[in-house]
């Protein structure tokens, strides 16, 4: 079993907080992890607020390289946008701590549904190794190109 403590990040630009809870999905080279949600009597995402939640895998993810983000709406709470500036993953491996961190830095809509962030380091797209993040640069050049037409 593998642990993970993912941390998520508010901005500090006025109203980024929200009411909303966050699903966080962890996508590895062999696989992804259950979806996870903050606890929200206890987690509160406020203007830069940074909220962690330990979440634990059965099966091995590999090197994680994207996170999935979904925000939804809670009942009962006004459905309020909200700016995530990064999400940090962290792997605590046999006092071994490797730490990845995902950049946003966007606002986040209940009705965009989920959203996938690259880790932050760079590379080029003939440089990229995965299949499946040569699929995601595709879909996210896809997506922009749709927002400017």
């Amino acid at each position: 079993m593998k642990v993970y403590e993912v941390t998520l990040t508010t901005s500090l630009v006025p109203h980024s907080g929200t009411y909303c809870g966050v699903q966080i999905t962890l996508i590895g080279a062999r696989g992804e992890s259950l979806p996870a949600s903050l606890d929200h009597e206890h987690q509160l995402l406020t203007p830069g607020s940074a909220c962690a939640i330990t979440m634990k895998t059965q099966n091995p993810l590999g090197p994680v390289v994207l996170v999935r983000l979904c925000l939804e709406a809670r009942p009962g709470f006004p459905e309020q946008d909200w700016h995530c500036q990064a999400v940090e993953v962290i792997l605590c491996r046999n006092g071994n701590r490797q730490v990845d961190l995902f950049p946003c830095n966007k606002w986040l809509r209940p009705a965009d549904g989920a959203i996938e962030l690259r880790n932050g380091r760079v590379c080029t797209v003939d440089s990229e190794t995965l299949q499946m993040l040569k699929e995601h640069r595709t879909r996210e050049l896809q997506t922009k190109q749709q927002n400017f037409r």
